[in-house]
């Protein structure tokens, strides 16, 4: 990489970030309103987040393919749970994206609570899909527990590829 920019490897290294974790969890929510949007769901709901944690987040990725867990399971998981879901019916508005369903709303209120255990990026999202106690929280975490994911997993997997 340093060669094409014409500086060393390490002042490569030094110049590029990633970008915050609150703007990688945006782009999160961002790529679920807009899977619901392709899929002409009319509310984002928390297979959505989901879907969108396994092609937007890397550590996400990296916890879950640890555990045994594919981006392809879970996104086979979450449809095989949308398969017996009966949408409501009331249209999107043109140009809008899917509002956040009542289980979206939960697991984003639980993602505020857990900030400050984890830090502010998608892998809250994750843990609070999975750790939403007493909340609707399906079909996310509904896909998960099929694939035999449980919270404490998830939490270990993520704070070791968080530390490592």
């Amino acid at each position: 990489m340093g060669e094409a920019l014409g500086v060393s490897r390490q002042a490569a290294q030094q110049r590029w970030k990633p970008p915050p974790r609150k703007d990688r969890l945006a782009a999160v929510l961002d790529a679920a309103e807009a899977e619901a949007h392709i899929l002409g769901h009319n509310e984002t709901d928390t297979g959505h987040l989901l879907i969108a944690l396994t092609s937007e987040s890397e550590e996400v990725r990296v916890a879950l393919a640890s555990l045994g867990v594919t981006a392809e399971a879970v996104r086979a998981a979450v449809e095989e749970r949308w398969a017996a879901k009966t949408w409501m019916p009331f249209a999107v508005t043109a140009g809008e994206f899917p509002a956040f369903g009542l289980d979206s709303g939960a697991v984003l209120r639980r993602v505020e609570e857990i900030t400050d255990e984890v830090g502010g990026g998608p892998d809250q999202l994750l843990l609070a899909i999975l750790d939403c106690h007493g909340q609707p929280s399906r079909p996310g975490r509904e896909a998960l527990h099929a694939l035999g994911l449980t919270t404490r997993q998830a939490r270990e997997a993520l704070m070791v590829r968080l530390s490592g």
